[in-house]
């Protein structure tokens, strides 16, 4: 209690956090579920801070790693960190708020000792509502994310290495365009399949001339993979109008490539609709 306070300010625990502390300094194996909000960090941090040794945090949240790297060293608590892969620092917007550094509501600056349980993180320390369209198109790319794995399971389950590696780019290109955003870093173009975004908004133009059949109409009798893929197709659609919603008048870069996106996986259902009849380029 007494460091919570010291380098804190707070006068007693939240939840369940002391009883997670309490079985670490007890030297227990320990494993806290907390929800979004609730104070996780503390359950680590007050330990570390009690008792000898190292504290080996591991975590993939970049920038609310650097949030709370920030907040630590400005208590005079010493630290280091180390991150591996691509990614720039964050901003974080300071207020004081009866003595503390805490979150600051993006829209209207109104800070906050504790997260409110319908805002979310933007960047940094800074929040929005969960309901904001920025955070709606975030939850649709990672809606995403899910169901081209899914994709790329049924593809390896039916032996279509083609596909799966096909597949596998689409992946890579979505996690790029939500690593951008949460970054708010300009996206570079770059190929899908060998196609540069003109090429793929051709090809999906012109099905006849480059793949062999008539522009498909989706029906029950074309299989499982097919249908996954124009499946597929939609969710990017619904992703792409995601994007309009969130960035009016700005990232274009993002727009544009939600749409080749949409390209690129009518590209795949058309191959694989050619496949199943047989012919095809």
């Amino acid at each position: 209690m007494r460091l919570l306070k010291q380098y804190w300010g707070y006068d007693t625990f939240r939840g369940i956090q002391e009883d997670i502390i309490n079985s670490i300094t007890e030297g227990r194996d320990t494993l806290g579920l907390m929800p979004t909000g609730g104070g996780k960090s503390i359950t680590f941090q007050v330990p570390a801070l009690a008792k000898e040794g190292l504290c080996l945090v591991i975590t993939p949240l970049i920038a609310l790693m650097k949030d709370q790297v920030q907040n630590l060293k400005k208590r005079g608590i010493e630290l280091k960190t180390d991150q591996t892969g691509p990614g720039r620092s964050m901003s974080r917007t300071e207020i004081r708020e009866n003595g503390s550094y805490t979150y600051v509501d993006a829209v209207t600056g109104k800070g906050y000792r504790e997260k409110p349980e319908d805002m979310t993180h933007l960047r940094g320390n800074r929040l929005v509502k969960k309901t904001d369209p920025r955070i709606a198109f975030r939850g649709q790319l990672d809606s995403l994310e899910a169901h081209i794995l899914e994709c790329q399971a049924q593809a390896c389950e039916q032996g279509n290495a083609e596909l799966c590696g096909c597949l596998g780019e689409l992946l890579d290109r979505v996690r790029d365009v939500l690593g951008a955003e949460v970054r708010d870093e300009p996206l570079a173009q770059k190929p899908l399949f060998g196609y540069d975004h003109d090429r793929l908004r051709y090809v999906s133009h012109h099905v006849k001339e480059e793949i062999g059949i008539d522009h498909p109409i989706p029906d029950y009798r074309m299989g499982r993979m097919a249908l996954m893929l124009n499946t597929l197709r939609t969710r990017i659609r619904e992703a792409e109008l995601g994007a309009v919603a969130a960035f009016p008048g700005e990232r274009p870069d993002i727009i544009e490539e939600m749409n080749r996106l949409s390209s690129a996986a009518y590209i795949l259902f058309c191959r694989q609709v050619a496949k199943q009849r047989g012919g095809g380029l």
